[in-house]
Parts: C-alpha cells; sequence; structure tokens
C-alpha cells in the first residue's frame, strides 16, 4: 500500500536523476546562493536518500550545517528556517529565470527540510495564451522562443516577489483606509544636474555617478529636461570660481516647482581636488535621506509613497521609537498601492525588526527577511533593501552574514554615511569594536553625524573607561533611543554616583518599567554579552534593580 511506503519511495524522479541535477545546479554561476547554503543543499540531499529522510530535522542542520553547539534550541534561533527561506528563495529565482520546459527542478516544500525533485512542465500555459502576454509585456519573441520565456520568468519572479511581500505586510500591519490606497501614489523626485561650462563635465559625471548610487532620486539628463519642456522636481547647479580671492566649486540646489532654493554650498578647491573631495559631499547634501531633498520631500502630506518611506526612515534612524506606530499605515498603503515597490518593502522590513520588543519574536525576523529578499530581487543593489537584510540577518542571529552584507552595500555606496554608520554600530555590538569604531569615525566626521555613528563611539567611551567623552555623546544623541538614556545614566554614575543616582531616579518616575524594556531592548540587539553587562553594571550602581542571573539569561 502507498501509506506504508516512504516518500522517497514514491518518488518518480531516479535517484541518479536527482543527483545529477544537484550536481548541475551547483555547479552553474547563475545560481545565487551564499556558500553555507549551497551545502545546505547538498546536506539534506544527501540524508534525503541515505536516511530516506527522517534524519533531515531542524537540529541536526543547524549543528552539521550552520555550526551551532549541541545546546541548539530552535525556539530561540531561527537561523534553519530563515536559511531555508533563503535557499527556497534562491531556487525559485534560478528556475523561474533558467529553468527548462521538462527539465528537473528541486524544490523545499515549505514548513520542510526534505528536498523535492519534479518535472518542469513542458507547457505551463497554451502556446497562444503565452506568446499574447510575452508580446503585451514587450518582450516580443525570438525564433527560438527561449529568450522571451526567460523574459517572461523573470517578469514573473518579480510579481511573485510583490505579492508575497505584500502577504508578510498583511499579517502584521493593520490595512490602510481605502482612500489611502486610491490616492495616486507619490514616487520619487526627479533631480536634473547642470553645470555652467565643459570644463566642469568631469565633475558633473563624476557627481552623477554618486547620485545614482542613492536610492532616494531618480536621475533625469539635461537634454531630457529640457526636450521636456521643463526642469526636473529639483535642479543641482554647479559652477567654478576661479578668481583672485577664491578658487573653488560652487553647487546649489532648487526645487524646480516652486523655484525655491533649497540649499548652496561653496567647496575651496580646484576642480580637479573637488572630483575626489568635493563631490561626495555634495552628493550626500542632495541624495541622502536627511538631505537637502529628502527633508523637502519628508515635509510633503501625503498618504503613501515617497515621502511616507522618508518619513519612517528618519524616523527609525533618529531613534524616535515612539514615534513607530505612525508610520505603519502609509507604509501599508504604499505597498497595497504598489507591491512590487522596493524600497517601501525594505522599509517595513527593517520597521518589524526595529519596532519588536520581544527578541524571541521570531515571526518578525522572519517576514523581514522575507521582505528584504524579495526586495532586492525586485532591486539587485539597493541601498534600502540591503540595508534591510542586514538588519534582519543580525536580529536572525547570523552576525557575520548580516556584517558582510553591509559591507557589500558600503561597498556599492561608500558616500552613504548613514549606512556605514549603521554597519559600525552593528560590528561594535557583536564585539568587533577596532572595525566598527574605524567605520564610525569616518561617519562621524561629517557636519550632521548619523546617530548610529555618534552612539557606538559613545559606547567604545564607556567601554574603555573614558566616561565623560561617553557622557558628552550620549548626550548629543537627541532620540528615544532606551540604550542612549541607559548610557548617560550609567556614564554619569561612574563619575558621579549620587548624579547618576538622580537621573536614574527621574526615568524610572516617568518609566516604571525601565529595567525591564531596557533588558527586553538589549536582548533584542543581539549586543556582545561584555558590552551588556558593562551597561547595565552602570545603572545599577545607579539603583537599578538588575541582577546577574537577569543578564545572563539574554
Amino acid at each position: 500500500m502507498e501509506g506504508s511506503r516512504t516518500e522517497v519511495e514514491l518518488d518518480v524522479i531516479p535517484e541518479q536523476q536527482a543527483r545529477e541535477e544537484l550536481e548541475r545546479l551547483l555547479a552553474d554561476s547563475r545560481f545565487k546562493v551564499a556558500e553555507r547554503n549551497r551545502h545546505f543543499l547538498r546536506y539534506i540531499t544527501d540524508a534525503r536518500y541515505q536516511n530516506n529522510a527522517h534524519a533531515i530535522k531542524s537540529y541536526s542542520i543547524a549543528v552539521d550545517v550552520f555550526g551551532r553547539p549541541e545546546s541548539f534550541d530552535s525556539q530561540n534561533d531561527p537561523i534553519v528556517r530563515i536559511e531555508a527561506n533563503r535557499l527556497r528563495s534562491g531556487l525559485d529565482q534560478f528556475y523561474e529565470a533558467y529553468g527548462e520546459p521538462g527539465g528537473l527542478r528541486i524544490d523545499i516544500p515549505k514548513g520542510r527540510y526534505v528536498p523535492r525533485f519534479t518535472h518542469i512542465p513542458l507547457t505551463e500555459m497554451g502556446s497562444d495564451h503565452r506568446g499574447q502576454i510575452e508580446e503585451n509585456a514587450g518582450f516580443g519573441r525570438s525564433p527560438v522562443g527561449a529568450a522571451p520565456a526567460r523574459r517572461l520568468r523573470r517578469w514573473v519572479l518579480t510579481a511573485v516577489a510583490a505579492a508575497s511581500a505584500a502577504a508578510a505586510i498583511a499579517t502584521v500591519v493593520a490595512q490602510p483606509a481605502a482612500s489611502d490606497i486610491t490616492q495616486p501614489i507619490v514616487r520619487k523626485p526627479t533631480v536634473t544636474l547642470t553645470v555652467a561650462d565643459e570644463s566642469l563635465r568631469p565633475i558633473h559625471d563624476r557627481l552623477l555617478v554618486a547620485l545614482s548610487r542613492f536610492d532616494t532620486v531618480r536621475i533625469i539628463e539635461e537634454r531630457q529636461a529640457t526636450s521636456s519642456g521643463g526642469e526636473g522636481a529639483y535642479m543641482v547647479r554647479l559652477k567654478a570660481v576661479d578668481s583672485s580671492d577664491e578658487r573653488g566649486l560652487w553647487w546649489q540646489i532648487t526645487d524646480g516647482r516652486s523655484s525655491e532654493v533649497l540649499k548652496t554650498g561653496f567647496e575651496l578647491a580646484s576642480p580637479r581636488e573637488a572630483v575626489g573631495a568635493a563631490v561626495p559631499a555634495i552628493a550626500r547634501q542632495v541624495a541622502a535621506t536627511r538631505g537637502a531633498i529628502g527633508l523637502a520631500e519628508a515635509r510633503r502630506d501625503a498618504a503613501n509613497g515617497n515621502p511616507c518611506i522618508l518619513r519612517a526612515e528618519m524616523t527609525m534612524d533618529e531613534g524616535r521609537f515612539t514615534e513607530l506606530g505612525s508610520v505603519r499605515p502609509c507604509l501599508q498603503a504604499t505597498l497595497a498601492a504598489d507591491p512590487a515597490d522596493p524600497d517601501a518593502a525594505s522599509t517595513l522590513s527593517r520597521f518589524l525588526v526595529v519596532s519588536r520588543v520581544n527578541p524571541l519574536d521570531t515571526d518578525s525576523v522572519g517576514k523581514a527577511l522575507d521582505l528584504a529578499t524579495g526586495a532586492l530581487i525586485v532591486s539587485p543593489g539597493s541601498d534600502r533593501a540591503m540595508t534591510a537584510l542586514m538588519f534582519a540577518q543580525f536580529a536572525g542571529g547570523q552576525t557575520d552574514a548580516a556584517i558582510h552584507t553591509g559591507q557589500q552595500a558600503v561597498a556599492g555606496n561608500p558616500d552613504n554615511l548613514e549606512l556605514a554608520a549603521k554597519v559600525g554600530l552593528f560590528m561594535v555590538y557583536a564585539g568587533r569594536w577596532e572595525e566598527g569604531t574605524t567605520v564610525a569615525s569616518r561617519a562621524a566626521a561629517a557636519p550632521a553625524p548619523p546617530r548610529a555613528a555618534v552612539l557606538t563611539l559613545a559606547l567604545d567611551a564607556y567601554r574603555r573607561g573614558d566616561y565623560s567623552t561617553s557622557l558628552a555623546m550620549s548626550e548629543r544623541i537627541n532620540c528615544g533611543d532606551i540604550l542612549v538614556r541607559a548610557l548617560r545614566i550609567a556614564s554619569s554614575a561612574r563619575i558621579d554616583p549620587a548624579r547618576g543616582e538622580e537621573r536614574y531616579v527621574a526615568i524610572k518616575h516617568r518609566e516604571p518599567e525601565f529595567e525591564k524594556d531596557l533588558l527586553e531592548s538589549l536582548g533584542a540587539r543581539r549586543m556582545n554579552r561584555d558590552l551588556v553587562r558593562l551597561v547595565a553594571d552602570g545603572v545599577r550602581r545607579a539603583g537599578a534593580a538588575i541582577s546577574e542571573e537577569q543578564v545572563a539569561g539574554l
């Protein structure tokens, strides 16, 4: 009877063919997954055929594949589920883009770790219907039909990723008002860059490259803006100044709709020097989230779209956690209006990580990872998507993977100091102090340093026993982050116990659950245990009731 036969015995694909497909897939450079997920796939395939699938359990995978200790507990460490989702996404991407009708494909069914080998259907739809969809999508037809079909599969994959993101959102965020969904979505603003003379063309080209690395604006060439009868939403003008008194580069950002000058600057340098020194600074003033255009766009009254995404980013970047609730409906409305929007998906992914209180909330982390992965499928290399993936990986306990993702993102856009500061902070959380403070020091040297950079240096000063510097830096951070408030108390208590106690009593009066909230926050950040002990000991000196057992339990 079939009911008494194992899954492997019921499989219609012979083992030899299945293993040949595995080797073909692992040898294909187009299969874009991490090396350890290749090992994951080989491991579960071997276990399927060698042990009749009985040994494919999350515990054995965690220990044998991901190097977890024998004390591994899947309730507290979702590594296997998270990596399985990433592997599923990689398999789906590959076969949707490169799978051939009639060939084999490998799947990992949801909720299980037993690989499944099946034939790709010869025809997924009637040829007339397929051809019409390809034609409507603008793919056209080729003599062999392979290239259009693959492009169609990529288009379908993008839609599937967007649908998955929308499904993840619906489970954690209340549905937006119908009026918010039906409002036209507000897109990213356009930027046109002009130069006063051709001698500045090298700077123009370098600045275009720098601006294009940010996810906040769309670049329009000057001739396109002119031919369309007007300027882009914003105009950036460059002009060389060479007089007896000054020599350098003048720049100005103007709102093309109102002609309002948003910001003007002057860099004392020759044009050649400006390419290396001034261009990154100008790019940040123009295109960073808190740059001139970002601040102007965030003030727009919009129920969805780019202004909403910018406000959410600023709220999280500045640590205004009590205001997080206000950004949820707007992000939901944005994705309801456009499920394929990678910026909204990335921002919601970060929101799910940052807004969680319980460090054991693996469900939110899993959804955040799905959203970030989907955003990267739609927009490969995106600053926002890679930042979101880094947050989700770190929250899921994938510390090395998270830092590697962050380093890749910084390499892709070295001018994004906000991103670099976040990577530095995660390095410090992981105990990699030298690397983290080096990254943070560069970001903190900017005129308006990112909060994460200042917090990193404040934590480092506290660790080194420089409590005055730690206190001064933490006082500079104007945000609602409970770690910052704890650091102020701890630094004060180290300098003057009476002053530390006074600050603790004041906070305890406003926040009766201060100790509980602090411990939950420290646990959710997955901070290095030695750093947690240092901070806890400091607030304990001020009178906080935090035991060693509570710290050890994080």
